[in-house]
């Protein structure tokens, strides 16, 4: 919220220039700071901004701080790390090495190959999965999946949503739980009769679209609520002894390349694309080996979800010359991310 106030004082004062943010290489709150930050050149195109992701043990903040390896310099070490972004205007995000000499590296997309039909399993249909967002037109489809082409039994199937309610298959468990709540999780009678979870669908997600101008910390915090449920959902699996063998996150493409209108969702989505990138926050698992966690960073759905045909959302996105998915392609896609999970190695 803080970074969004600067961007909004600057914006007021005619400010123009290029902004870098360093931040932490690892799972904290330094990821919504990251993740807004790419709404800003596409609202205000007079501010460029780069993001560099220090090794997590620098200290920002101690007087004379610096990375192990890199000598004092005239300039000192913020000298030194201004002059390594400067030197890489061209590229808006830098990766330094925590390795001496710390060589800066940068992200790249990299075209895959649709992968060939299979009839592989995605799932273990003796599992049981917990789904997040599970009553909504992304839950929908999922479940359908698992039911019908998975073979989970729907016992095994469990939603969680704040409004509880109960699904349209039946003998599936709908649980009403405040995902962004530590506490109405841990006393939630329905999951404490669960005995072992083996995998987890974090799907849950709110919409508040606005420009940063209008942007206030209340519509910052509703949005990134129901994605940094993540967390205390992990600490439930602590707290339970679940183990689950991994955790699925629908992340979106607003996080991964910026959206105007979208600071709060593209936030919200970076803690997802941070805790996989770079590990949780410490302590949120209790001591114990955290799960894989995968996220995928969907475009729009056309079919259901909150940018389905007939929404403001599907009109922008079509706008933007980007094409919502059809539900049966991003089915296909989770499928795909949990068979290359389970594969061996390649030699």
């Amino acid at each position: 919220w803080e970074l969004l106030q600067l961007v909004q004082a600057l914006a007021a004062a005619g400010g123009a220039g290029r902004l870098v943010l360093l931040c932490p290489a690892d799972g904290t709150s330094a990821a919504l700071a990251a993740g807004a930050s790419k709404a800003v050149p596409l609202e205000y195109p007079e501010l460029a901004v780069q993001r560099v992701f220090l090794p997590a043990a620098a200290d920002l903040l101690r007087s004379g701080g610096s990375f192990v390896g890199i000598e004092s310099v005239t300039q000192g070490w913020l000298g030194w790390l201004a002059a390594v972004a400067a030197e890489h205007t061209a590229e808006t995000d830098l990766w330094l090495d925590p390795a001496p000499p710390h060589a800066p590296l940068a992200p790249r997309l990299t075209p895959q190959p649709m992968p060939p039909s299979s009839s592989a399993p995605a799932v273990d249909p003796g599992g049981t999965y917990l789904i997040t967002g599970g009553s909504g037109g992304m839950g929908g489809a999922l479940v359908a999946w698992l039911l019908y082409e998975q073979g989970v039994p729907p016992e095994q199937l469990i939603l969680l949503s704040r409004r509880g309610g109960t699904s349209p298959h039946a003998g599936v468990r709908c649980v009403a739980a405040d995902l962004s709540s530590a506490e109405s999780l841990a006393s939630c009678a329905e999951l404490s009769s669960l005995g072992a979870v083996t995998g987890i669908f974090h799907l849950a997600g709110v919409l508040d679209d606005g420009l940063i101008l209008n942007m206030t910390r209340e519509r910052l915090a509703k949005v990134v609520a129901p994605k940094a449920g993540l967390l205390p959902l992990l600490s439930l699996c602590a707290s339970r002894g679940w183990e689950p063998d991994w955790v699925l996150a629908a992340s979106s493409t607003s996080s991964l390349l910026g959206y105007a209108g979208q600071a709060n969702y593209c936030a919200a989505n970076a803690l997802l694309d941070h805790a996989v990138t770079f590990g949780l926050p410490e302590g949120v698992c209790g001591g114990r080996v955290p799960p894989k966690l995968l996220t995928l960073n969907f475009g729009p759905w056309g079919e259901v979800g909150m940018a389905r045909e007939g929404t403001k959302a599907h009109q922008l996105s079509l706008q933007s010359g980007e094409l919502p998915m059809a539900s049966s392609a991003a089915i296909s896609c989770i499928a795909e991310a949990l068979r290359r999970r389970q594969a061996p190695p390649a030699t």
